[in-house]
């Protein structure tokens, strides 16, 4: 059941906010942590807004699209687009050489996994979120050297689900722009558009007619 305040469009995010709220839940953050994102989707950015929810001060977005960029810009992430500058030395370079706390991938796939072990701080925590590539080179040694936990996030807890409707209801969470709205019938139309550079589209809101 959703609120009054809430409409059914709305309501329809409430389920990618809760696998947000639940990375975040994994991480185990702390306002004093800084934190690096990968890939500011849907999702991602959810991820971002759960992280501010919880207090995380210092935010970091990695993505190539530079419009889901400046919407993580907007929620006040710091960001990098990695055709201008190598993700791991930017990181490096904006936390003075020490890398972040935690690192969550919300892409998947090989390389943002490796950006993600690479960049945080001895004793650092990655979530792998993005489900992209079913198998990936990890550079192990690496991560048992400095002893990085790694941690899957799937899915969510009914806690976290509720958490995310409350979130929402309250307007502590959301999506401000780039929700597209399109008949069910285009929806493997859509599936493609999004492979590629698809612009300022965050969200695809498919109705049955």
């Amino acid at each position: 059941p959703l609120p009054e305040n809430v409409s059914l469009e709305q309501g329809a995010l409430v389920e990618p906010i809760a696998c947000a709220v639940r990375a975040a839940e994994l991480a185990s953050v702390q306002p004093s942590h800084t934190v690096l994102v990968t890939g500011v989707g849907p999702i991602g950015l959810f991820i971002v807004q759960a992280l501010k929810a919880h207090g995380v001060g210092r935010i970091i977005a990695v993505d190539l699209n530079k419009d889901r960029l400046e919407m993580a810009s907007r929620l006040g992430a710091t960001t990098i687009s990695p055709e201008e500058a190598d993700t791991v030395e930017e990181v490096r370079r904006i936390t003075d050489g020490k890398g972040v706390d935690i690192a969550v991938d919300a892409v998947g796939v090989g390389v943002t996994r490796n950006q993600c072990v690479q960049s945080v701080t001895s004793g650092g925590r990655v979530i792998f979120e993005g489900l992209h590539d079913a198998e990936s080179m990890l550079p192990i040694n690496t991560m048992i050297r400095n002893e990085v936990t790694c941690i899957g996030s799937f899915a969510y807890s009914s806690l976290n689900f509720g958490t995310a409707l409350r979130w929402l209801a309250e307007g502590r969470i959301g999506l401000e722009g780039g929700i597209i709205e399109s008949p069910l019938e285009e929806g493997a139309q859509w599936f493609e558009r999004l492979l590629g550079n698809q612009g300022k589209v965050s969200k695809v809101l498919l109705h049955a007619q």
